[in-house]
């Protein structure tokens, strides 16, 4: 399991790096923090699974439609449940939703989006039950 957890980890960092910089850019262009969050996270969300699949949950082969369908509702409760609750709820207590601040909202939020997910799919996305 350690070595699951490292190989997330990494996953983790590449996905939260394709979230966050699309995220950024988006938010310093103007876009509304809803729209960069459900575009961010969708660009993420592609690389997630097809690494999660074969790296991390070692899963070589086809892909059965069931795996895919779990991994979309875990996955898709985190980034677009989970991490808009959590960005807006905080720059509603703390009164601040400048740039910088959204940008760490968001990686907190995707801190405890990332344990959600882990524990999701190690016991039912790519679980060999």
């Amino acid at each position: 399991m350690k070595k699951q957890i490292l190989r997330f980890g990494l996953v983790g960092v590449i996905n939260t790096l394709v979230d966050v910089v699309s995220f950024v850019v988006m938010i310093y262009a103007g876009t509304p923090m809803i729209v960069a969050v459900l575009v961010s996270t969708s660009l993420g969300l592609v690389c997630s699974f097809s690494l999660n699949h074969v790296f991390v949950f070692e899963k070589n082969g086809s892909v059965d439609r069931t795996s895919i369908i779990r991994f979309l509702l875990v996955t898709c409760v985190g980034l677009w449940l989970i991490q808009p609750v959590i960005i807006s709820g905080l720059a509603y207590l703390l009164g601040n939703s400048s740039e910088i601040a959204l940008t760490i909202y968001k990686l907190l939020a995707t801190a405890v989006t990332m344990v959600w997910n882990f524990t999701w799919y190690r016991s039912k996305v790519f679980s060999s039950r």
